[in-house]
């Protein structure tokens, strides 16, 4: 089965992957699915990989276009996987070597990326009903799909903040190419249901902590407060917001549901110092929505 791909220099995958991941490492973060020195290991490598791109690696032949094209692709790929990618990119043979990688990058050298299943699944369905004629009692229900996988994708990418066009101008391009069958038979493999889920949260993995989100603002909220330079209204909205938590924390102390809050805090207060004001303001906005999280049976 032919799964539409692209082709690009390993390093500048990973430099667009390490972009992408940044972006969602905090949430991988409180899941527990990342290791609290990671982002900040990953993002360091990421600036020298770019000094090491444009000082001479990069391959003229890429365009930006294509670059952008890397970069939606990786946005709407669930972070779970971009991290997948980023580890498969740096094996060396023996394992994920960010040290390594960067010291013996061969600009000459690949990597794959496959677009990702939320474009490609619409896109291939639209064709097969375009392209194959099927009575009615079985148009209606692909037709159903078909709308259910748009939104979808219409979803993620406005909480990517991204324009899927581009990419979707090549997916349809590539699918193109395929025979009716082939592109039924690529829409069966990636799974119908499944590609019109949100993708699972990522699960905590042994031997990583998992950083709880009322402790995650606490930190947060204290840091901008302690250090930075608010408005009247955003330091307002940071102290009740930060109360609710508080309660929200104390009603989880209770039921014994957090493991080691000075570790946590620890590598929270390590991680949140690569951030810069806006980006940590925007990320409490976006991420910890307080009122919403607060139980009122476990604050009694």
């Amino acid at each position: 089965m032919s799964i539409p791909h692209v082709m690009a220099p390993r390093l500048l995958l990973f430099i667009c992957a390490a972009r992408v991941l940044y972006r969602s490492s905090q949430a991988l973060l409180e899941a527990g699915s990342l290791e609290a020195d990671l982002p900040v290991a990953i993002e360091e490598a990421r600036q020298q990989a770019e000094i090491k791109w444009a000082s001479g690696a990069a391959d003229p032949s890429v365009s930006v276009a294509e670059e952008r094209i890397l970069m939606d692709s990786l946005l709407l790929t669930p972070p779970s996987e971009v991290l997948g990618l980023i580890q498969d990119w740096i094996d060396d043979g023996t394992g994920p070597d960010l040290e390594v990688f960067l010291t013996q990058a061969d600009p000459s050298q690949t990597g794959i990326l496959r677009l990702p299943k939320l474009v490609v699944c619409p896109e291939a369905l639209k064709q097969v009903i375009e392209r194959i004629p099927f009575e009615s009692e079985d148009l209606a229900p692909l037709q159903a799909n078909w709308q259910q996988m748009e939104a979808r994708l219409s979803t993620v990418a406005a909480q990517q903040q991204m324009d899927p066009r581009p990419l979707r101008a090549k997916v349809a391009a590539a699918l193109a190419q395929l025979s009716p069958e082939a592109l039924l038979l690529l829409v069966q493999d990636y799974g119908l249901e499944e590609s019109m889920q949100p993708e699972p949260d990522p699960q905590p993995q042994q031997n990583t902590l998992n950083v709880v989100g009322p402790l995650l603002f606490l930190e947060i909220a204290d840091h901008l407060l302690g250090s930075a330079t608010l408005t009247p209204d955003q330091q307002l909205d940071l102290q009740t917001n930060r109360g609710k938590a508080e309660a929200k924390l104390r009603a989880m102390q209770k039921l014994g549901r957090i493991e080691d809050p000075q570790t946590q805090k620890n590598q929270i207060q390590t991680w949140i110092q690569q951030f810069s004001t806006e980006q940590l303001l925007q990320m409490l906005d976006r991420l910890f929505e307080i009122d919403a999280e607060i139980d009122p049976a476990e604050t009694t």
